[in-house]
């Protein structure tokens, strides 16, 4: 079959494009199966080279089946015993933001970028073309998000440049508004966060109307996306907004948007499974609900092979033969309002409902929600107006808390921009 993008940089991107490819285009269950089980297979063997795998044996699908899922804090604790390959075949290091405990140190092959990145594009693909122009507002320093971007975009054939805002010294806003006049993009690639900190600033300087004009597609990554969120910028924007990527720096990307809008794992790249409150291990399927455990298909500087990576997700039925997920949150992040737990999506859903709020935070007490606090959007609906909304749309919920409109919040809550932890930049937990 014929590359599929307009530039083939390398032998092993049109080799990685032709064996994903076969696996996306068929419909027959049990040629899927067999190419799966195949890269299963050479991973495994790849895993093997390792300590922490190193008594595994031969490859069988009943060996798999019987593996323990290895709990995120131990992976991260003992992280270089998962290491297969030699020092001279890395070519890029990065290093986890440490929101969750100590940075851990995270190494890069040319095979493990090309696979990860041609599996992405595929996808991105079918939202962004040549036609575009992409400006990517993440960091690029220690984290891998804005290599994964640049280099998408490269396969993909679509300009780009990086301006993450919140790198001190070269970035700033009068900065951005200098490049969005100059370069004109139609694309945004960034955290919620920083976009809606950048939204406000454009309302402040009433410029907002003549940024976004050439603006007409959104890709949120980095942080959760609830529906609601999605809907707010895409209509102050008037943009399509996609949950464009969810993934980490030790996993790559595990889901990423296509032209359905929703978050499509990427069964061609990663062996996923559900793990129920029981403990019990599943295969995808419609409708469930679990924390999400992931089998590198492509891995090589550190095969993965049933990771916990600690985050609920529930699942949606296949479209363009490829299961969607919805990321809910970690599971040790949940929070307690009048004795029922939450993760960050589950609150961030009713949250972003209310009309023209820009964040929010968690004031707590004796470990419950006792108040919300929203930040007002600038040039927005009115104190009495957001109010109401927030009361009754709260109040549907069963989220009966006092709320607080504010008309600014600390910076905080919004500049980790796919960094920061959800507990420490949304939640005032009163001290002892």
């Amino acid at each position: 079959m014929g590359y599929p993008f307009p530039f083939q940089h390398s032998d092993l991107h049109g080799r990685c494009a032709d064996e994903l490819l076969q696996f996306r285009n068929t419909t027959n269950v049990d040629l899927r199966r067999e190419i799966t089980d195949k890269w299963l297979s050479s991973a495994w063997d790849r895993a093997s080279r390792s300590e922490h795998y190193r008594h595994i044996g031969n490859f069988t699908k009943h060996k798999f089946d019987s593996i323990t899922p290895v709990n995120k804090r131990t992976f991260k604790e003992f992280y270089s015993a998962f290491d297969a390959a030699d020092v001279a075949s890395i070519i890029k290091y990065y290093e986890t933001s440490g929101t969750t405990g100590v940075p851990t140190p995270t190494k890069r092959t040319f095979e493990d970028i090309v696979w990860n990145y041609v599996g992405v594009s595929l996808l991105w693909g079918e939202v962004v073309d040549r036609s575009d122009r992409s400006i990517v507002l993440l960091p690029s320093d220690i984290a891998p998000i804005g290599d994964l971007i640049a280099g998408c975009c490269e396969i993909i054939g679509s300009a780009a440049v990086r301006c993450y805002p919140f790198t001190q010294g070269i970035v700033s806003w009068d900065r951005m508004e200098v490049l969005f006049r100059n370069f004109r993009p139609t694309v945004i690639w960034c955290a919620p966060g920083t976009l809606l900190q950048f939204t406000r600033v454009l309302r402040q300087r009433k410029s907002f109307d003549d940024i976004a004009s050439s603006v007409v597609k959104i890709m949120l990554s980095g942080e959760v996306v609830t529906e609601s969120l999605k809907r707010s910028l895409g209509h102050w924007w008037q943009a399509e907004v996609y949950n464009a990527s969810y993934g980490s720096t030790e996993t790559g990307t595990i889901a990423a948007a296509g032209r359905n809008g929703r978050l499509n794992v990427l069964e061609y790249s990663f062996l996923c499974e559900l793990r129920n409150d029981d403990g019990e291990v599943s295969p995808l399927a419609e409708g469930t609900r679990g924390e999400l455990i992931i089998s590198s298909l492509h891995g090589f500087a550190r095969p993965m092979l049933r990771i916990a990576t600690g985050d609920t997700v529930s699942i949606t039925a296949p479209e363009s033969g490829l299961h969607s997920l919805e990321v809910l949150g970690r599971k040790e992040e949940a929070i307690l309002i009048k004795d029922v737990p939450y993760l960050a999506g589950d609150i961030e859903n009713h949250i972003y409902k209310i009309p023209d709020v820009t964040g929010y935070l968690l004031d707590m007490a004796e470990g419950s929600v006792t108040r919300v606090i929203v930040e007002q959007m600038p040039d927005g609906s009115s104190t009495d107006h957001i109010m109401q909304h927030a009361t009754r749309i709260l109040g549907d919920a069963g989220i009966d808390v006092r709320v607080e409109v504010v008309s600014q919040l600390p910076i905080t809550t919004k500049s980790g921009a796919g960094l920061k932890n959800w507990k420490r930049s949304n939640i005032l937990e009163a001290r002892k």
